[in-house]
């Protein structure tokens, strides 16, 4: 046996030695096509195995599943406490599965995060905290879920949370949340409307309403569903929302346009802009 031949083979005995120390006995994808719920429980609380690559991924698919002995272990560990390092994850988890147990220890979770501070204030274990509390609510479609997730909406923490995660979020609840996020386009703070615009043109794009979503753009109180539309939430005639601009549009609008990346806006916006007394500068960042 040549040298070369050797280190190939303890190369693959050190890997074997590796995945059995690790606790890896079973990945966490042939677990889930089994159902295997106590694999999975036992893999998640195995502190010994790689956090990304075994624990948080057995998680994920307890939340996937959706089995009554899996969300009974998920609410288990809402409960009582997720094994160490895995609170974000039982949190997001939770709320995939759907289980309505999930929403109070959810809604306990956020009310023991001090969200009275600005983004840039809070802690950023309150911060992971938050982000995760969010997307699993987010999951839930419950009138409870609605009114904390409109709250956190008014509360501006979209930065902490982020637009996408918590428009999803929004989205999730239907249409029953679709009227309360009409009265938020009216918020000038791009904290509020942004969110609540996306949200809406994802319900009105699954419900087939996107008419709905046009006849917004007329009106003053509610033109700045435009954030979903130029984000391709929902989709509405290009006319339409230069339509929008013109009549009842302001610049915050015409800048959203500018930066659109479709040809249609940015001329309808440098239009805007000069017949408004505006002018348009372009850079570049690093």
């Amino acid at each position: 046996m040549n040298t070369r031949s050797r280190q190939v083979i303890l190369g693959v005995s050190l890997a074997c030695v590796l995945a059995l120390s690790s606790g890896c006995l079973v990945s966490p994808y042939t677990a889930q096509n089994k159902q295997d719920v106590p694999a999975l429980v036992a893999m998640a609380e195995d502190t010994e195995a790689s956090l990304s690559k075994v624990r948080e991924p057995a998680v994920v698919a307890l939340g996937e599943l959706g089995t009554p002995e899996a969300n009974d272990a998920l609410i288990g560990w809402l409960e009582n406490g997720a094994p160490p390092d895995l609170e974000a994850a039982v949190f997001r988890a939770a709320g995939a599965s759907g289980d309505v147990r999930a929403v109070d220890p959810l809604l306990a979770a956020l009310d023991s995060i001090d969200r009275g501070k600005a983004d840039y204030e809070m802690d950023p274990g309150d911060q992971l905290k938050l982000w995760a509390v969010i997307d699993g609510l987010g999951g839930l479609a419950d009138p409870r879920v609605q009114k904390a997730l409109l709250a956190e909406l008014d509360a501006g923490h979209s930065e902490v949370i982020d637009d996408v995660n918590l428009s999803a979020a929004l989205a999730a609840q239907g249409e029953a949340i679709a009227p309360a996020l009409e009265k938020r386009l009216a918020n000038g703070d791009d904290k509020v409307f942004v969110s609540a615009a996306q949200a809406l043109g994802s319900i009105y794009q699954a419900a087939g309403r996107q008419e709905r979503a046009a006849e917004l753009l007329k009106s003053k109180k509610t033109f700045r569903i435009y954030a979903g539309v130029i984000t391709g939430n929902v989709t509405v005639d290009r006319q339409l929302v230069i339509k929008s601009l013109n009549s009842v549009g302001d610049a915050m609008m015409a800048q959203r346009m500018l930066n659109s990346g479709v040809k249609e806006y940015e001329a309808a916006a440098r239009t805007w802009a000069t017949a408004h007394g505006y002018t348009v500068e372009s850079w570049i960042t690093p």
